[in-house]
């Protein structure tokens, strides 16, 4: 698994991406899989190289680079997951446990309630998630608490990934993912978008339906 840093286009060679080698042995010759910002793509890696070296494989740890066939640079994107064909899924909707900071350690000095839009950062990739604090109103700064993500669009996340909660420059958390949960669909995605009266009057009619 290779988390994508870089991409070049190398005249008269080709796409070469780079990162750290994070699982794995990455192989010249290897079918591969790019995950992430809404696609998945598939290629072959062609050449391994690390500092100007030409290798054959190599192994977790490494940073690297690596040429890939058949694919145009603005194909793949910072962020996106390179990994064996099948062995990785994108997925927008999931639970954590997140440690909120207080303001003596860089966070925010106000609690917040559901339905914040944060940054979330993981790996090389960065996505504005919805917050959802389960079974109560609001988490305060310092506490430890669940959370539910909404994500705009589908990423690379697995069980147990580290990530940080950002608002704007503010550093507000730093969680771990505990449950990935079912992905999206196309009217929780576009609810995401919807501002605050929206929701109101549409959880308002939900009720009032039941």
């Amino acid at each position: 698994m290779l988390p994508i840093e870089h991409v070049y286009a190398i005249p008269g060679r080709g796409t070469v991406v780079t990162g750290r080698l994070e699982r794995g042995v990455l192989k010249k010759g290897a079918d591969c899989e790019f995950i992430g910002h809404n696609k998945v793509l598939k290629s072959t890696v062609t050449g391994v190289e690390m500092f100007h070296q030409i290798l054959e494989e190599a192994q977790a740890g490494d940073q690297l680079g690596a040429l890939v066939r058949g694919l145009k640079r603005d194909d793949i994107k910072r962020g996106m997951i390179m990994c064996k064909p099948g062995s990785m899924k994108a997925h927008d909707s999931l639970e954590a446990q997140v440690y909120i900071l207080n303001k003596e350690e860089g966070g925010r000095a106000k609690p917040f309630t559901s339905f914040i839009q944060l940054q979330m950062f993981s790996k090389t990739w960065d996505c504005a998630a919805q917050v959802t604090i389960p079974g109560k109103e609001m988490v305060m700064p310092g506490e430890d608490s669940q959370l539910q993500l909404k994500m705009m669009r589908p990423m690379v996340v697995e069980q147990g990934q580290r990530f940080t909660l950002r608002d704007g420059f503010l550093t507000l958390g730093t969680g771990v993912v505990t449950k990935i949960l079912p992905n999206l669909s196309e009217d929780e995605r576009l609810a995401l978008t919807e501002g605050k009266k929206a929701r109101e009057k549409r959880h308002k009619t939900e009720v009032e339906n039941k």
